[in-house]
């Protein structure tokens, strides 16, 4: 029921309660068990991301690699003056 003046039903309001504020010990490992989950999925996926850092700045090398080969003897790969590798 919304308010003191709100007619409500007979039995409204009464045996659910639901109480928000501090965890109780009942619900500890279930709070543990849901920051357990989030670290996981987040240390799955800064090693995904450095692996596919790693496996592109593999494939950048490869392609400058061939572009070396067939390309201009005098051509620098743009940024490599800035020193960006």
């Amino acid at each position: 029921c919304a308010g003191p003046r709100t007619r409500c039903p007979a039995g409204a309001g009464k045996g659910i309660t639901i109480r928000m504020g501090t965890p109780t010990p009942d619900n500890l490992p279930f709070l543990f068990a849901a920051f357990g989950v989030a670290w996981a999925v987040f240390f799955i996926y800064a090693a995904y991301m450095s692996w596919r850092r790693q496996s592109v700045q593999r494939e950048l090398r490869e392609l400058e690699r061939k572009g070396d080969a067939g390309g201009a003897p005098d051509a620098e790969p743009e940024g490599r003056e800035q020193g960006y590798n």
